[in-house]
């Protein structure tokens, strides 16, 4: 009887462990780093490395700060939307900054990538193909 409730434990925490994984592995939530722009010309995408990259932190509390912004918000509050229905079906991430500006971007977490394309006000990105800020995980949540 106790090898039966020990093996429940030891299987319990192995599940929780590799939940965990999963999940901060595709949650938007962490420090990133821009690392490129991508741009797609419908054969190819043409990857530009960006040296020196703003680094936006996403809290679980919905904060945000970016270091070296390049659209002059430092910090805020954010929050997400999945599949928007505004967007086309996109994840959404909406930043209120705290200087009153407000952007919107759809965003896509692929490869251990962070994808950010800047979105207008009708909800395109305005580009004909693939346009997009890629950005690496610096830390996990």
């Amino acid at each position: 009887m106790k090898s039966i409730y020990l093996i429940s434990i030891i299987l319990s925490f192995i599940s929780c462990s590799s939940d965990k994984e999963t999940t901060n592995e595709n949650s938007i939530i962490g420090t990133w780093k821009l690392e490129a722009s991508v741009i797609g010309t419908g054969s190819a995408e043409i990857i530009n490395p960006i040296e020196n990259g703003q680094i936006i932190n996403l809290d679980n509390d919905g904060v945000f700060s970016i270091n070296n912004s390049i659209i002059e918000c430092y910090e805020g509050v954010y929050i997400t939307i999945e599949n928007s229905e505004q967007h086309f079906n996109s994840d959404v991430i909406i930043f209120n900054c705290s200087n009153q500006n407000i952007y919107e971007y759809s965003y896509l977490i692929e490869n251990k990538k962070l994808y950010l394309t800047f979105l207008l006000e009708d909800g395109s990105s305005g580009c004909d193909e693939v346009c997009a800020e890629r950005y690496y995980r610096i830390t996990d949540e």
